[in-house]
């Protein structure tokens, strides 16, 4: 059975995913979300509450167990991925990011492939809550890439171009 740790998991994205590992079984994974949504009765699920901003409180709340993989749907600004790397680091064997597709140079071809230029966080502009999401994902990436080749941990990105579906709270669509 594979050890899963959920960074974010119980909105929209991450809330599906548990739902989905639920209805699998092939998966123990352990959820940290703040608490403002609760997951519910999950099958394989265990909730923990607390915010991936308090290391202190987040390694002493998780079992000191090894994860297969970790997955993390809420990094949003630079320093995210360093403080879970510096907390439980070792107790991770790959760290999975949600990034966004908005990482990509858009004056390239549309159909974006993983090889494609990636944006300068420099050269995006500061003028919207946008231009700050797309500069912060890259700034992450960077830093995935940085802290996960120290610590010796594989890392993969995963880039979509659009999520939509249950739990979606975004009026994007």
């Amino acid at each position: 059975m594979k050890k899963i740790l959920v960074i974010g998991g119980s909105y929209f994205a991450g809330r599906a995913f548990n739902v989905l590992c639920s209805k699998d079984g092939g998966f123990s994974v352990h959820t940290v979300n703040r608490g403002s949504r609760k997951l519910g009765a999950l099958s394989g699920i265990t909730e923990f509450v607390c915010d991936r901003h308090d290391p202190g409180r987040l390694f002493s709340i998780l079992p000191t167990e090894k994860y297969d993989a970790l997955i993390d749907f809420c990094a949003y600004h630079p320093g995210d991925i360093s403080s879970l790397i510096d907390t439980i680091g070792s107790r991770i064997s790959q760290y999975v990011f949600i990034s966004t597709s908005s990482v990509y140079d858009p004056k390239q071809h549309w159909a974006k492939k993983e090889t494609d230029t990636l944006l300068d966080p420099e050269s995006v502009s500061q003028d919207n809550f946008l231009d700050d999401y797309i500069r912060e994902k890259l700034l992450l990436e960077a830093e995935l890439s940085k802290c996960c080749k120290e610590s010796s941990i594989p890392f993969t990105i995963i880039r979509p171009n659009f999520l939509y579906g249950p739990f979606n709270y975004a009026p994007r669509e």
